[in-house]
């Protein structure tokens, strides 16, 4: 680490790149001396990492500036408003109150920030706190409630380093490397040999309200000080909170609210895969000859606390589900195979043919006969198709049609500014799968949206000269470097300091589609393998 003390710097004048580089090599060295073993090595390493200036800066900094609207407070404190936490209606008001205040935090208070940071075994949950005595100063309760997130930020640091030595090949969610794309291209590896398959998909984010904390403390094994840390945060309600989120509908970021939460949820599932492969290959499974091509038979993908388990005999996948219900047993945890719609698992109870299809992460599955033209004698009678499911199109839909409903008054430009980050953001996640069908169907739905919201706008005004203003025809639109010469593209303009800005909205059906490459085995960023995740960061997404 860093032999000066730059929490001493100016927070604009601090060398990000550097700082964040200082960290990495350190978490590295945790990763390899945990690989090999090195218990006593590894806790020295973390609690070096806890301790330097750099992990405290990188905490602050993952807490305010990386995080999403990190300038508005109340999109952090989103998780108060619910109204199973105590005292939800005064929060409510308290963050109406701070979003008429609009608090920022400075760079003077994100260094002191990283002054005050350290792992003191307290928590500063407001959860539990409570507004018995309401602060004359805002701030005095949001510094508390920031400092206990880059606190949180800070733990992870430490142990997510470690445990990533031990995670399991086919865990997904909520790690670094690693996301939903990765957890979709497994699935079609297990479907894709043409052999149908039964599955059973299962949700236990709300049994973690009944986590054994001494069970996963127990799991951690870490040293004295993290321990009393985490010990400290379950106490105070962390994963009771994180039980009451609910289920992800972005799938590429992590549940808000707690940070170090979905990581304890990863440690607390993990040993899952490995159990029931050793159940499996323990079997007598007919067709199956010896222990390893038993094993192999099971396939499990989880991401994060939501996991689908597949196997082509629907009795061993029976067997299956009953040993992950002895597994979870352990650690107090039960499982819900019936979610809600807005979860990202199979929405049907029980176990299922792929043959009629199943969602998971928004896309939907389904393994479908080859026609006679298709089957050649080779690779199965069944081939696996994985497209955008229809409730994530229908959200995805009503969304924008809200955005357009309460932007009547405002200019095109104005309006496509709000929505081309959803537009592109939605149709990039989606073009991993079979979308070019659905991406022009939802264009075609999205453009008559666009000019009904034109046409009402003037009504006194000639439709073709309205067309002419919000739909130039004859030009060349150019997205993602390639020239798209279209009419019916929605266009706006506005004067600036610097001259006239213009704007467009892309058709989504511009957006092509990919292959994604799954992420290598058990493969971590903090391996030291750099060419390989910096290919990797360049094809797909930034890994840190």
């Amino acid at each position: 680490m860093s032999k000066y003390h730059p929490v001493n710097l100016a927070w604009d004048s601090i060398e990000w790149p550097k700082v964040i580089e200082r960290v990495r090599r350190v978490q590295r060295r945790i990763y390899k001396a945990k690989r090999n073993a090195d218990v006593n090595r590894v806790y020295w390493l973390q609690k070096l990492l806890i301790k330097s200036p750099d992990a405290k800066l990188y905490s602050v900094l993952q807490v305010t500036t990386l995080n999403k609207d990190n300038k508005y407070i109340p999109r952090i404190d989103k998780t108060l408003r619910s109204e199973n936490s105590v005292q939800g209606k005064e929060y409510k008001i308290l963050l109406e109150e701070l979003v008429k205040e609009k608090i920022y935090l400075t760079s003077q208070q994100k260094s002191s920030l990283a002054e005050q940071l350290s792992i003191d075994g307290q928590s500063n949950q407001i959860v539990k706190k409570g507004l018995a005595k309401k602060p004359n100063k805002l701030e005095s309760l949001v510094f508390p409630f920031i400092l206990d997130k880059a606190k949180q930020a800070l733990a992870k640091l430490a142990l997510e380093a470690e445990w990533e030595a031990l995670f399991e090949a086919n865990s997904y969610g909520f790690r670094p490397g690693r996301g939903p794309h990765d957890a979709m291209e497994a699935l079609f590896l297990s479907l894709h040999h043409g052999t149908p398959k039964w599955i059973y998909a299962a949700n236990v984010r709300k049994a973690f309200h009944h986590l054994d904390h001494d069970v996963l403390l127990a799991k951690l094994h870490t040293f004295p000080e993290m321990h009393k840390q985490i010990k400290s945060w379950l106490n105070s309600g962390l994963m009771e909170e994180y039980s009451k989120m609910p289920c992800n509908t972005t799938f590429t970021r992590e549940p808000e609210g707690s940070i170090i939460a979905p990581f304890l949820a990863n440690v607390a599932l993990h040993g899952l895969e490995n159990s029931l492969r050793e159940f499996v290959s323990d079997l007598h499974i007919p067709g199956f000859a010896n222990k390893i091509a038993r094993s192999k038979s099971i396939s499990i993908v989880r991401y994060g606390d939501d996991f689908v388990l597949l196997h082509r005999n629907p009795e061993v996948l029976k067997l299956c589900i009953e040993h992950t219900k002895f597994c979870l047993k352990e650690i107090n945890l039960e499982i819900f195979s019936f979610v809600a719609p807005k979860c990202i698992v199979a929405k049907e109870s029980g176990i299922k043919s792929c043959t009629q299809g199943f969602h998971f992460l928004g896309f939907q599955f389904i393994q479908i006969r080859k026609s006679p033209r298709q089957y050649h004698g080779k690779g199965g009678l069944y081939k696996i198709l994985i497209r955008p499911s229809r409730e994530q199109v229908a959200r995805f839909l009503l969304k924008v049609r809200k955005i357009i409903q309460t932007n009547k008054s405002e200019s095109a430009y104005a309006l496509i500014v709000k929505l081309r980050p959803i537009l592109v953001g939605w149709a990039n996640y989606y073009r991993f799968c079979e979308c070019s069908h659905i991406f022009a169907k939802v264009s075609y739905l999205i453009f008559q949206k666009l000019r009904a919201w034109t046409f009402r706008r003037s009504t006194r005004v000639n439709r073709t000269d309205l067309v002419r203003k919000y739909f130039p025809p004859n030009r060349t639109w150019y997205f993602q470097n390639v020239p798209h010469k279209e009419n019916w593209i929605l266009y706006g303009s506005q004067k600036t300091k610097k001259g006239r800005s213009e704007a467009f909205l892309p058709n989504i059906s511009w957006v092509s589609s990919l292959k994604h490459v799954k992420v290598k085995g058990d493969k971590s960023p903090f391996d030291g393998d750099h060419l390989y995740w910096v290919n990797r960061s360049m094809k797909y997404s930034p890994f840190s």
